[in-house]
């Protein structure tokens, strides 16, 4: 099935690793200055790549996997120059491949995850997290296919629990060739925010977030509304015939649930996330839109109160990275002045 693709990786796999190698000592030169050695690990990697899209499984990347273990001890002290090293291998077989189906490049994307997640099961999950940045501007030449979103979406799915499964929200997924229905949330997001900086004024004009700019440039736009449950499960029925109330469950008593959704929504995206870091894609929150309907008009298919909308794709820009002085006092409050043991 991938045969070409597995051609192509092998026509330029010393090319491959020639790139990668001076890229790592370029930007890690604490790692390592040792190219000949770094280009022979590289083509380990890069082979058990090629033979995995020769075989059309991922056998082979499971034991490269292996050969980072000592006795199922992880032998790295850690794994961030690793991690970057396969995003950026992955980026330059990307190139390679643009000409090939988006199968071959998604498949490409799953070799290099499986390789990660070897490394990963030594990671804290906390570790993962802290990789999110919140993004102003996307890399629109990167392609994220509706396939591998719709994949981490079920498995977040899956994984996340609900308050009596309700699951009290909908969500709606624009992909890359939605831009119009994008530019009309774009377009709420800077009306609200206009309305509610009037007075704060640079140059005679509003002042605007650039959170805004990364929802015209995102791989896909998620937007959580409340949603009603119209054909509850055989358990909430009973319990509604016992006298039960479920506030998702009647129009009338919907918005009284709107916090349990948000909750939940924050639970959703949480593990959401975890998985879009663990592919190499950012991710980035939006909550400053106009939540009454009136605003909503021209996206038919939302009917009820939106709740947070959610960017992806590949980061370009990194509000942190635009104006670091400014945001070196930007910090949320110190951990004891959050959690309290009571004694």
């Amino acid at each position: 099935m991938y045969i070409n693709a597995a051609e192509i990786i092998n026509y330029n796999k010393n090319n491959l690793a020639d790139i990668v190698s001076k890229w790592i000592i370029d930007n890690f030169p604490y790692r390592t200055t040792e190219f000949d050695k770094c280009h022979r690990d590289l083509l380990f990697v890069i082979e058990a790549i090629e033979t995995c899209f020769k075989n059309n499984d991922l056998t082979h990347i499971d034991h490269l996997g292996n050969l980072f273990f000592n006795k199922g001890v992880l032998q790295l002290n850690s794994t961030e120059v690793e991690f970057a090293a396969y995003d950026f291998l992955l980026q330059e077989i990307e190139k390679l491949l643009i000409n090939n189906n988006s199968e071959a490049i998604d498949f490409c994307r799953q070799i290099i995850q499986k390789l990660k997640n070897h490394l990963l099961c030594r990671v804290k999950p906390s570790k993962i997290l802290k990789n999110r940045r919140q993004v102003w501007e996307y890399d629109e030449t990167v392609e994220i296919s509706n396939s591998l979103i719709d994949s981490l979406l079920k498995d977040t799915w899956e994984a996340t629990p609900s308050k009596n499964n309700m699951m009290p929200y909908s969500l709606f997924v624009l992909g890359q060739d939605q831009k119009k229905l994008k530019e009309i949330v774009y377009n709420n997001c800077v009306s609200r925010d206009k309305f509610l900086n009037e007075k704060t004024k640079i140059d005679g004009k509003p002042r605007l977030s650039p959170n805004f700019s990364a929802i015209l440039s995102c791989s896909h736009l998620l937007i959580f509304t409340l949603r009603l449950e119209d054909n509850p499960s055989g358990y909430q029925r009973r319990a509604m015939a016992n006298g039960a109330r479920f506030e998702a469950t009647k129009e009338s008593t919907l918005e009284i649930g709107k916090q349990v959704a948000s909750v939940e929504v924050g639970m959703f995206i949480t593990s959401f996330s975890a998985l879009c870091l663990e592919q190499g894609i950012d991710i980035s929150y939006i909550g400053c839109f106009f939540r009454d309907m009136e605003y909503w008009k021209d996206l038919p298919f939302i009917t009820r109160t939106p709740l947070l909308l959610v960017t992806i794709g590949k980061g370009k820009v990194y509000r942190r990275d635009i104006n670091p002085e400014r945001f070196a006092d930007d910090l949320k409050p110190n951990y004891e002045r959050i959690v309290n043991f009571i004694n």
